[in-house]
């Protein structure tokens, strides 16, 4: 499962909230970039490298297109002091097709999230203590509900508070690579009007021409005046 990775904010907050203070407010950074680059495989395990040289990790990968027309996605996540890096190493790739930068506080919610934390492990404490001192069966199980219910709603929590400390930690970063747009040529065209003293005869020459040129004739049509 999602883990704090080694926070500042591990556990120590609920008791000393300056803490805190003099780390600072929780933020988590995403961005989504497109490249076009000249060979999207070999891109893609640039990508993966660097990702993992930053301390990084990928978290998934597709590839999709015929050789000419290949595309690739790629998100990766590095550690939150490395996120600018990553978004420079990216750009120094290929071609800068599209950028989005984001960023999401969420000192407000975590904090909340301690205290509720915070509150449901101490009336844990308190049913545990209630529970020594039942005097009957009956008690002993109405106890044993409260405290399965506290626990499980402890477990919620501190799975909320992990995910958030882990996308705090490792930014996210949604990369597109592209291949090199394929221009398709057009082949030449031209009009020609030719005056001639007899239209059937230069006619006939035209289809030969055409013929022994490996070509066809789209259309033809006579008309008389």
């Amino acid at each position: 499962g999602l883990n704090g990775g080694g926070s500042a904010y591990n556990g120590s907050i609920g008791s000393n909230p300056s803490v805190l203070d003099t780390a600072g407010r929780q933020v988590i950074s995403q961005a989504s970039i497109s490249l076009e680059v000249d060979t999207v495989s070999t891109a893609l395990t640039q990508v993966e490298t660097m990702a993992e040289g930053l301390g990084g990790l990928v978290d998934s990968m597709s590839s999709s297109g015929e050789q000419n027309q290949q595309q690739a996605t790629i998100i990766i996540r590095v550690p939150q002091d490395q996120f600018l890096t990553a978004l420079d190493k990216l750009q120094s790739m290929g071609t800068v097709q599209n950028q989005d930068i984001a960023s999401q506080d969420v000192t407000q919610q975590y904090i909340d999230l301690q205290a509720q934390l915070n509150s449901a492990q101490l009336e844990k404490q308190s049913l545990q203590a209630i529970l020594d001192k039942a005097q009957t069966v009956g008690d002993e199980i109405a106890i044993q509900e409260q405290l399965t219910q506290v626990e499980s709603q402890i477990e919620s929590l501190q799975g909320q508070i992990n995910y958030i400390q882990n996308r705090v930690n490792m930014a996210t970063i949604n990369v597109t690579l592209n291949g090199p747009t394929q221009n398709v040529g057009q082949p030449p065209s031209a009009s020609l009007t030719v005056a001639v003293s007899n239209v059937d005869s230069s006619f006939a020459s035209v289809k030969q021409l055409v013929s022994g040129l490996s070509g066809i004739i789209d259309s033809s049509s006579i008309s008389l005046s």
